[in-house]
């Protein structure tokens, strides 16, 4: 019986450190997403600032 219970245990130990590197990858994309999402809202946001200033100078 010692050694089944060895062996769940290390297997126990395995799928814990499994499921801390996929909670890892899963806060690195989200953090990601975020990121990216501030980047293509500041590209908006150049983009209307650019349009508004040829705006100007075709007027």
């Amino acid at each position: 019986m010692k050694p089944v219970i060895n062996w769940l245990d290390a297997h126990g130990e395995i799928l814990c450190s499994l499921q801390n590197e996929v909670s890892s990858i899963f806060v690195s994309q989200s953090t990601r997403a975020k990121q990216i999402g501030a980047m293509k809202a500041e590209l908006q946001r150049l983009k209307e600032s650019s349009i508004s200033v040829l705006q100007r100078f075709v007027k």
